[in-house]
């Protein structure tokens, strides 16, 4: 005879385990005895979730309702988000099938509007299954087994249940009673024993089982309530092992008079670790299992982590098996990532994750270097794109061929072409389901050439395929030929799961494990509770009013109403502490996973009955782990002391400076931070030591400079002189050209919300634009030339740079701008200060090339501002230092820097490093009492900005 244990809680691990000796005894919930029932009657085994497709249904079904009576109870819902609303009214439909009320049927008099609207949908649910069979649901299986039975077809079943029947759900009542009327046994399991009365834990036990005294029964007066005798008999007859004795039944009430003022004797039979993080206690519970080999506790754990589990491992004892089931697995951001190729304008942001990921359907290395791209230049197709693109089919492809013959170059051009060579449609439109039904069944075929390779995320990559399969299913259950972005995101959402993951089996000889407070089903010696926090819902709602409960009650129908969830949680959390006999171990962090976690209501009650006497039965691990109430050997602690980092050093040695690799040009912004932070160009251009390329996108003021530089570009190279832009024309200009420009190198600006952003961008760039044309026209500018390429040789060095803006007047004279987007007490103070290098630099340039007068200045493009030393180039200018000449100005900075860089050239070459920061700078004056700095650039007094090699210095924030 078959015995099945049931419970809410038995859908995975129970404590105790099951008697390995019998192959013929199973634990289920309801849906795992449904299961087990349905293949005795022939009904085809349900492996894959098909709620995704009974809510699409459901959705068709409400939209043609909704259209014939538009006033009904789920209309507004309806518009704002129609899968959501399916998925609710189709729970109440189960909800009701579940508790045998007859849908089906027409609707009885006096029957509430939201039920009637229900009966209307079922008919035409009926009606709509000719054509198309309806996904069944737990609650249609659950019918169609009670509608079955009754033919002798399933073994006659011993069936233990292990809670409270009134608090079962109305489907799991059915079901028992369907099989007590089959003639099945039903046996009602009483609960714990009664608890010893001198220890610590047998005082707490009292008490809460003295609370919950009134809340059991026995199951309902059915065909049997056990088995014969007779039948009995013969079973211990043929040499099986009789199940243990779950109690007898009898009522058991338990006087708690004399507990009210008990003391804690700290006895060791009750427990409780405290700590800040539970990383804490899972290593120190570990190195406890490890030192006393004979304790071998239950672990429950409510919520699956691997902590504890991962501990048990680095102290070499067996794993648990403790499975991993997350949402955030590489492999699963691939689904919810994809359709983002659909639409117009593209979220950059989810683009930009999609090129990083590890596992994607893109090469990895080019997917890197497109990332790297939207990084410099967000948009698609831009310049720096482009670029990356063609370095990598020109130059990196070629060398990968060459060391691994598998690389097929038209797969990765494919790949490219079928995300990024695609048509998109405008985000507030629709796009094609075909298209977006591509999307999905890409994936498929992806995954199914990939899972070969990729056996590292195997179990990532299966989960990834059925997803995506079950996305195509649900399309091809739409029968609307255009897709919203709302409906696409909503078939992610609908179909997204976390991909559960074992990577470790559960070994022989570890702990006996389980994941639910139900399932500690009998008397367990000891036992764990892992996390023993608040992880349950603290609050039910009921689906129904209290018309439509009153009329279902005339009826015979009574769904779980909150009271009811209510009880069953309070009873659930119950069973580990009543069922452990000799000691419970409570584990109490007041941080799990990095987030604040609450106390678990137990806890409550604990401090309740005992007060400040709690403490002596506390280990406090961040305070007291010396206190061993077990009396037992316990890990050992030893303090560590501090050790502060060493203090940054002024001077770092070099032992072999020759071997740096030396470039063959230089740049402005490169000579800069060989004078002021030669840390810094040691690291990136003589140690080739490359910082991180891939920052978080953000519409700050890099990006809107980058932008404001190409705007100024494309304005300045049209083929127009300066008097033949009108302030129209320049307005006209930008506000045609934004959509373009924006889409390829500033797609931030397009997305939605930032609306603001770009009408007050693109009013700076038409404000910023028109001045400097007013300005250059008023001083006699000519011609102008943006994006000028400079190269030559000043005081020894090979000069390479690229000037912004070049005009020219009609004598030859010549005036570089330096465009910026803001800054202008830094500019300010660079001219003031005499520092501004990269301009006089330039200046110095175009003076070898041109043979001619160089003037220089700042345009800050963010409020139309130009700034110069005087207004020798531009009579609007903001002046500086007017009665200066520029001229020996820029003579006296490029002397300067030419002393400078000899002495970083003798420095470097002796192979002393000068590491200049806040914290050097008192070490740095006084090595330097003897060197006459005075001839030389000043030298800075703080940190370098945006330093990415602060750790390889030694300051870390």
């Amino acid at each position: 005879m078959p015995i099945i244990q049931f419970g809410m809680g038995f859908t995975e691990r129970c404590i105790p385990l099951p008697d390995s000796a019998s192959l013929n005894q199973h634990s289920f919930d309801k849906i795992g005895l449904l299961h087990y029932l349905e293949g005795f009657y022939g009904f085809v085994a349900q492996t894959e979730r098909q709620d995704f497709l009974r809510v699409e249904r459901y959705r068709q079904l409400l939209r043609n309702d909704l259209a014939q009576h538009p006033s009904v109870f789920y209309a507004a819902s309806f518009q704002a988000d129609p899968l959501a609303t399916a998925e609710h009214v189709l729970s109440l439909r189960d909800e009701l099938i579940e508790a045998a009320y007859p849908l089906h049927k027409i609707p009885p008099d006096k029957c509430p509007s939201r039920i009637k609207t229900l009966h209307r949908l079922e008919q035409n649910l009926l009606l709509s299954q000719e054509d198309n069979p309806w996904p069944l649901g737990v609650a249609d299986r659950l019918q169609r087994q009670l509608n079955s039975m009754g033919g002798g077809m399933h073994p006659v079943l011993w069936v233990k249940l292990h809670e409270p029947f009134n608090l079962l759900d109305p489907g799991s009542q059915r079901l028992l009673k369907k099989l007590a009327d089959c003639g099945d046994f039903v046996q009602y399991l009483r609960g714990p024993k009664l608890p010893k009365k001198d220890t610590d834990l047998g005082v707490w036990q009292a008490v809460a089982l003295s609370g919950q005294e009134q809340t059991e029964g026995h199951f309902p007066a059915a065909s049997h309530a056990e088995p014969p005798s007779d039948f009995i008999d013969r079973w211990v007859a043929e040499g099986q092992k009789m199940p243990r004795d779950f109690g007898s039944g009898e009522n058991r009430y338990i006087d708690v008079s004399s507990y009210r003022n008990a003391q804690l004797k700290a006895d060791g039979s009750l427990l409780i670790l405290k700590a800040a993080r539970e990383t804490h206690i899972s290593a120190y519970l570990s190195k406890l299992l490890k030192l006393n080999p004979a304790w071998s506790p239950s672990v429950l754990m409510a919520k699956k982590r691997q902590t504890l589990d991962l501990a048990l491992r680095m102290e070499g004892l067996p794993s648990m098996g403790v499975p991993s089931t997350s949402m955030a697995r590489p492999s699963l951001q691939v689904l919810k990532l994809v359709p983002t190729f659909l639409w117009e304008p593209v979220d950059l942001r989810k683009l930009h994750e999609f090129l990083k990921l590890i596992v994607k359907p893109l090469d990895r290395t080019l997917g890197y270097r497109l990332s790297t791209a939207l990084s410099d230049s967000p948009g698609i197709f831009s310049e720096a794109w482009f670029f990356a693109l063609d370095q990598y089919l020109m130059e990196e492809l070629p060398r990968r061929i060459a060391r691994d013959n598998r690389v097929d170059p038209e797969a990765i051009q494919e790949q490219y072409n079928f995300w990024f060579r695609r048509t998109r449609y405008p985000i507030d439109g629709r796009a094609p389901k075909t298209e977006v039904r591509k999307l999905f069944t890409y994936l498929v075929n992806w995954v199914k050439d990939r899972t070969d390779e990729d056996k590292d995320d195997a179990i990532g990559l299966k989960t990834l395929a059925a997803q995506a399969k079950r996305a195509v299913e649900l399309i091809d259950q739409i029968d609307e030929d255009q897709l919203s972005p709302l409906q696409v995101d909503r078939i992610v959402r609908t179909v997204y799961e976390a991909a559960p993951a074992n990577f470790q089996s559960e070994q022989l000889g570890s702990l006996p494990a389980a994941f639910h407070p139900a399932a500690v089903c009998a008397d367990v010696p000891e036992l764990i509770w892992w996390d023993f926090v608040q992880e349950e819902a603290d609050y039910f709602f009921s689906n129904w009013y209290q018309n439509e409960i009153e009329f279902l009650a005339a009826y015979e129908v009574y769904p779980l109403s909150p009271a009811a969830k209510n009880q069953r949680q309070m009873w659930s959390r119950s069973r580990p502490l009543l069922f452990t006999r000799d000691r419970l171990v409570l584990c109490c962090p007041d941080y799990v996973v990095g987030s604040e976690v609450s106390t678990h209501p137990l806890l409550g009650e604990l401090e309740a009955m005992f007060g400040d006497d709690l403490q002596s039965i506390i280990v406090d691990l961040d305070k007291d782990a010396e206190q061993n109430i077990l009396d037992w050997p316990s890990p050992g602690f030893s303090s560590l002391e501090l050790v502060p980092m060493e203090r940054t050093r002024a001077f770092v040695s070099i032992d072999q400076p020759g071997r740096m690799h030396r470039r063959q040009y230089e740049s402005p912004s490169s000579i800069e931070r060989y004078i002021y932070h030669p840390h810094q160009w040691v690291f990136q251009y003589g140690l080739l030591i490359k910082p991180s390329r891939q920052p978080a996108l953000s519409l700050g003021t890099r990006l809107r400079g980058l932008l404001a530089h190409r705007f100024m570009e494309r304005i300045f190279a049209e083929q127009k002189s300066l008097g033949e832009w009108a302030q129209s024309d320049i307005s006209r200009w930008v506000t045609q050209n934004e959509p373009d420009i924006l889409r390829r190198e500033g797609g931030l600006l397009l997305e939605y919300g930032f609306e603001p952003d770009r009408v007050q961008f693109r009013r700076q760039i038409q404000r910023a634009a028109w001045a400097l044309i007013c300005s250059l026209r008023e001083d006699g500018w000519r011609e102008i030339q943006s994006e000028i390429e400079l190269e030559g040789q000043i005081s020894g060095l090979e000069l390479k740079a690229r000037a912004d803006l070049l005009a020219k007047k009609q004598d030859g004279t010549l005036a570089v701008v330096d465009l910026k987007w803001r800054g202008k007490t830094r500019f300010s103070n660079l001219i003031r200060n005499r520092e501004e290098i990269q301009l006089n630099l330039y200046a110095q340039l175009l003076e070898q090339s041109h043979k001619a007068t160089v003037l220089t200045a700042y345009y800050l493009l963010s409020n139309a501002r130009m700034l110069a030393r005087t207004s020798h180039a531009f009579s609007s200018a903001e002046t500086i230092d007017p009665e200066a000449d520029p001229l020996d100005v820029r003579t006296e900075i490029l002397g300067k820097l030419a002393k400078t860089h000899e002495w970083r050239d003798a420095q470097l070459a002796s192979g002393q490093l000068e590491i200049r920061c806040k914290q050097t700078m008192a070490d740095l004056e006084e090595a330097y009492q003897d060197i006459d700095l005075d001839a030389m650039l000043e030298m800075k007094a703080e940190d370098a900005p945006f330093d990415d090699y602060r750790a390889l210095i030694g300051l870390v924030d």
